[in-house]
């Protein structure tokens, strides 16, 4: 009983009823399409930054990482990469 009497009462107005479910469905649907575009381009940065920008995998001096210093290098850098 109670179900029907809600139903009713939904429908006594019915603009006011097709206009919130407008708003909700436009709602949900905006929510969803930033969702994905915000997801979407934190893949396409994910992706630019390992192939572009740092690599798979790095090599550092083992003191490189405590100040990043530049001076901070691997004696026969260039031996390391070709057997790799």
């Amino acid at each position: 009983m109670i179900i029907s009497l809600a139903w009713r009462n939904v429908w006594r107005n019915k603009i006011r009823s097709l206009i919130i479910m407008f708003s909700v469905g436009l709602g949900l649907f905006a929510g969803l399409s930033v969702n994905a575009l915000y997801k979407g381009m934190m893949n396409g940065r994910l992706h630019d930054l390992i192939f572009h920008e740092i690599g798979n995998i790095q090599i550092h001096h083992p003191e490189f990482k405590a100040n990043y210093n530049p001076n901070d290098t691997i004696e026969g850098s260039l031996k390391i990469i070709q057997h790799l």
